[in-house]
């Protein structure tokens, strides 16, 4: 049973990986914005789908499904954004430390910016958060931890597993620190609430974040200089300030008695 479900979860995540690489590649190149949208529903959402449809028996349980209430959900849009200062700090002082790996950068920064191409900073928005949201999550969150959980492997493997799995998924070392912490805290929303709604809305809400930024900031600050100008006193105290305010919003959204999977 546990060689079964972990041989699946192997073969989706390498699956989705290459088709989402190499076949995704001609489609973004016909048109990227039509070729991300339609290289993550048909190699992300779609496979997990299928595998999950396959090897569940309950649709609900298995992509965690259930709804965790308004409270929570607005709850977890705002521990997206006071968590979003602390992790950004986090990957600048990664590049910083590492400046080989930031060559690429202000190219990904680009990449998602939607006056790049030419579209409205809420289509941007539809683009490059609500869709990877919804089908990262469904597939991450939905497919991949239940499959996981249901192997008997251990909570805490689960979180850092999944969340590693998350960063590197994204092939992307100008992120791979920040988007691996995400994908940390996303999965222990979501093993906490029992809810992928959890995971999506914290996706969604983090991701608008990045593209409203690349939207109105469209030059590239150097990691150096970033770091250096997050090391003043007042912005130190707004980053732990933030910090705190994150881990309070965190546990309150656990700490409900309601808070049992589905």
């Amino acid at each position: 049973m546990y060689k079964n479900k972990i041989f699946m979860i192997f073969f989706i995540y390498c699956l989705s990986f290459i088709l989402f690489r190499f076949a995704g590649a001609p489609l973004q190149q016909w048109n990227f914005l039509y070729g991300l949208i339609i290289s993550q529903i048909l190699f992300l959402l779609l496979p997990s789908i299928i595998a999950g449809l396959v090897t569940g028996k309950n649709v609900r349980e298995t992509f965690s499904l259930k709804f965790p209430g308004i409270k929570k959900l607005v709850l977890t849009g705002l521990l997206a954004v006071f968590a979003v200062p602390a992790i950004m700090f986090i990957g600048q002082v990664f590049l910083a430390l590492f400046p080989a790996i930031e060559s690429g950068c202000a190219k990904a920064g680009m990449m998602i910016n939607p006056k790049f191409f030419g579209i409205s900073m809420v289509t941007g928005i539809l683009i490059f958060a609500l869709v990877p949201a919804i089908c990262e999550e469904i597939m991450f969150r939905g497919f991949i931890l239940h499959s996981l959980k249901s192997s008997g492997t251990g909570k805490i493997s689960i979180i850092f597993g999944i969340g590693l799995l998350f960063g590197i998924f994204h092939l992307d070392l100008c992120r791979l620190l920040p988007v691996t912490i995400i994908g940390i805290i996303i999965t222990a929303l979501v093993m906490e609430t029992g809810s992928v709604l959890t995971g999506i809305i914290y996706h969604l809400v983090n991701n608008s974040i990045v593209v409203i930024g690349a939207f109105f900031y469209e030059e590239y600050v150097p990691a150096k200089t970033a770091v250096n100008s997050m090391l003043g006193f007042p912005n130190i105290v707004f980053l732990v300030f933030s910090a705190i305010i994150a881990v309070w919003i965190f546990l309150k959204i656990i700490e409900s008695p309601d808070k049992k999977h589905a």
